[in-house]
């Protein structure tokens, strides 16, 4: 038997919104866009001081402390840590290159001083490797 998937539901408000997108010919992108900056929002009041939130793909959303979190379940993911040289967390089946997109985002990619941050803010995480 399959994994149970919950009926997603929209409200008349957002229909509306959709079909005055699409009689003017404007681009959903645009709608799409706003909401996740919208979400994003929300999750500033999780961060601590001097961290930076990003979007991704998918309602996906990560700092500069290399937290990511599920902005649609509203729920921070845990990261692997490997041997303090590389961090991973697993996103439907999408890979993602976190040490690229830090370089991106012009952020410190230091694995050790990420780990000294998750273990004062008690932040869960996964270790692989010989990890210190």
């Amino acid at each position: 038997m399959g994994k149970y998937n919950k009926q997603q539901y929209v409200n008349d408000s957002y229909i509306e919104t959709i079909e005055h997108y699409l009689h003017n010919d404007l681009d959903l992108k645009e709608l799409y866009e706003e909401e996740k900056v919208q979400n994003l929002d929300a999750f500033k009041e999780l961060l601590i001081q001097g961290e930076e939130i990003i979007p991704l793909f998918d309602n996906y959303a990560i700092t500069n402390y290399c937290r990511v979190f599920n902005v649609k379940l509203i729920r921070q993911l845990s990261p692997n840590f490997y041997e303090d040289k590389n961090v991973s967390v697993c996103l439907h089946t999408k890979k993602q290159d976190i040490k690229k997109l830090f370089a991106e985002q012009g952020w410190d990619y230091n694995i050790p001083d990420i780990k000294k941050i998750y273990d004062k803010n008690k932040w869960k995480y996964g270790r692989l490797g010989n990890l210190k």
